[in-house]
């Protein structure tokens, strides 16, 4: 489960792509913690999901249209969600109100940069009646974070909360009586990360830490992003980092994130090795038998130095344990990574290893191997 994940601190207008005054005046049926609505679509314009009803995975119903441009700015923003945690349980469906002829040229021009499911809402709008509606929604783009068939959040998509209720859900620890205290106190470090106070900034996560360390990993690992980009400090990053190899010793989930924050985030140019070294040393001491993250993290490290040979073996690893829906995506990382061994004089590719029983191993690039 590869959970790397960056919270945007953006402003976001208290009314977008407004749908009219009716919608404000009407009552509020849908809530947090009530059991998600009917889930009913028009027909489908890219992918196609079974309902929303799997309690292993989280889904974002998303709200959105072709003229609205707050819209356009919430589309990369999710598809970056869904392309890095597809494999660990979040399914993205974009929900218009539109004609499919309308929306499919729309999708057809965007390609990869919109890559999750998206459907269009039946003649009668009974999607935008049942959610929007009645959760009191005054525009669009509104998301809807579904887990367990209930109701975890509902707002934009683009809010500072939305992409911290996702990673906690994904992982489990999502507690909205936790989340709320926190709430303020999350709020409140956005506020002076932006006015680049970040002694502020860094006491407002310490304090949300102090509620339950373990829930709020996710915070600990902004706050290394956060010193190493917004502070431009590498050495109170790394004193942090060894401090939450301490607090974090038997916690695999965090070390997960934490490794793919240090060798993954966008963010952080100049990389410290050492330190992701011990954090996946730790992990792999630590993850349970047969889980895909480890290895996967195993193989990031490796290519990260240049390493390609052991890339490609712990590779191999990682897309034995993925699940089916993760090995097309994990089978292209190893092609990757054998290209980048192969073009090294010394290289010793993995070409035909034995399969785990049952594992069918996968072809190099542009063989058509199935998966």
């Amino acid at each position: 489960m590869s959970l790397p994940f960056d919270l945007r601190f953006l402003a976001v207008p208290a009314i977008v792509c407004a749908m009219g005054a009716p919608a404000l005046a009407q009552e509020q049926t849908l809530k947090v913690g009530m059991d998600a609505p009917e889930f009913t679509v028009g027909s489908w314009i890219q992918g196609e999901i079974d309902g929303i009803s799997d309690p292993s995975k989280t889904y974002i119903v998303e709200f959105w249209a072709t003229w609205c441009g707050p819209c356009m700015r919430s589309i990369p923003h999710l598809n970056k969600l869904h392309q890095r945690f597809r494999g660990a349980g979040l399914v993205i469906i974009g929900i218009s109100d539109e004609s499919a002829s309308t929306v499919k040229p729309f999708v057809a021009r965007k390609g990869n940069s919109m890559s999750y499911p998206v459907a269009i809402d039946t003649q009668d709008k009974t999607m935008n009646t049942k959610w929007m509606k009645a959760a009191n929604q005054p525009g669009i783009p509104s998301a809807f974070i579904v887990r367990g068939g209930k109701i975890l959040w509902i707002g934009n998509p683009l809010d500072p909360k939305f992409d911290l209720v996702v990673t906690l859900s994904l992982i489990g620890r999502y507690n909205p009586e936790l989340f709320r205290k926190a709430e303020p106190m999350l709020e409140a470090a956005s506020d002076a990360l932006k006015l680049r106070n970040f002694r502020d900034a860094y006491r407002h996560y310490d304090d949300i830490l102090k509620i339950d360390q373990s829930i709020f990993g996710s915070i600990a690992c902004m706050k290394y992003e956060s010193m190493i980009h917004d502070a431009k400090d590498a050495a109170g990053a790394r004193a942090w980092g060894e401090e939450m190899l301490t607090r974090y010793s038997t916690d695999w989930v965090t070390l997960l994130e934490f490794s793919n924050t240090i060798l993954k985030s966008d963010k952080i140019r100049e990389r410290d090795f050492d330190l992701a070294s011990k954090v996946v040393e730790r992990l792999v001491a630590l993850v349970p038998s047969g889980n895909m993250g480890a290895k996967r993290m195993q193989a990031e490290l490796a290519a990260s130095q240049g390493r390609f040979e052991e890339a490609q073996e712990f590779q191999y690893e990682a897309w034995l344990a993925a699940s089916p829906e993760d090995k097309a995506d994990q089978r292209k990382l190893l092609d990757e990574y054998r290209r980048a061994a192969r073009a090294k004089p010394s290289a010793r590719v993995k070409e035909e290893a034995p399969a785990a029983e049952g594992a069918t191993e996968p072809a190099t690039e542009g063989s058509g191997a199935s998966r």
